[in-house]
């Protein structure tokens, strides 16, 4: 008997997995349908709108110069090492164990 629910467990993503390469991407919507006047002039970019890679060598917003991330990484490293001290110390227990394990001990009695 748990040889069949265990068939009946994985005969759907069987038959997934069998039909699944049957027709085409067409199933998915190929439509004959012309594009409406608004969403012909949307500003959002089409995939032909990919503008031309820069020379190498030039630096702009799409493409910022190594050095500028060189510099924050640097950064971002020194202020890592100057809070590693203040995170150790916040993540020691507010409550010392012995305390935590009385007050524990004495709410477990209380109830």
């Amino acid at each position: 008997m748990a040889g069949l629910k265990h068939i009946t467990r994985i005969a759907p993503l069987l038959a997934f997995l069998l039909t699944g390469g049957c027709g085409s991407i067409a199933l998915f919507g190929e439509y004959d349908v012309p594009e409406s006047p608004e969403v012909a002039s949307a500003p959002w970019p089409q995939l032909v709108d990919v503008p031309e890679a820069p020379p190498i060598g030039s630096y702009g917003p799409a493409t910022p110069d190594p050095a500028i991330g060189l510099a924050t990484e640097t950064a971002l490293m020194r202020a890592s090492a100057e809070a590693r001290p203040r995170a150790e110390t916040l993540a020691q227990p507010v409550i010392d164990p012995a305390t935590r394990a009385r007050m524990l001990a004495r709410a477990e009695r209380a109830r």
